[in-house]
């Protein structure tokens, strides 16, 4: 779910909807990131925190959710290293490193992907995401 000005209320539902149906395993956010022309739809640092306090709830709750708690205060910052040299996405044909964000000046600094996030704490050898990864991974892949 790509959570934004128009759905950030519906984050429990989502959350509920994906613990109760049978063949979804678990339910992933990301923040929305304002490419061109959607700039109204991006969420201010206090909304992102409200946001990553109720996915925080809905963990605690048990509710599937496959994301790592310890990199929502660099999500909220957007405190995290980018572009993330180990994602690599494929779209018509062009492989890009780290997604379309590379292409907009200055649209990195906005960055929402939360496995962008985890990924370079990751491998940049954060303890903390590293040890929750493993946790969170074999719970649900």
């Amino acid at each position: 779910m790509a959570v934004n000005q128009i759905n950030k209320d519906a984050i429990r539902d989502v959350c509920y909807t994906a613990r109760d149906m049978k063949n979804v395993r678990a339910v992933s956010f990301n923040f929305h990131t304002p490419y061109p022309d959607t700039r109204e739809l991006a969420l201010s640092k206090e909304e992102k925190a409200q946001c990553c306090e109720v996915i925080s709830q809905m963990m605690d709750e048990g509710v599937p959710v496959f994301n790592l708690k310890s990199a929502f205060p660099y999500l909220i910052n957007n405190s995290f290293p980018t572009p993330c040299a180990q994602c690599l996405v494929i779209e018509n044909g062009k492989i890009s490193v780290c997604g379309r964000c590379i292409d907009v000046p200055g649209l990195c600094d906005e960055c929402g992907y939360f496995f962008v996030a985890e990924y370079t704490l990751l491998f940049g050898g954060n303890l903390r995401v590293i040890f929750e990864m493993f946790r969170t991974y074999l719970k649900y892949v």
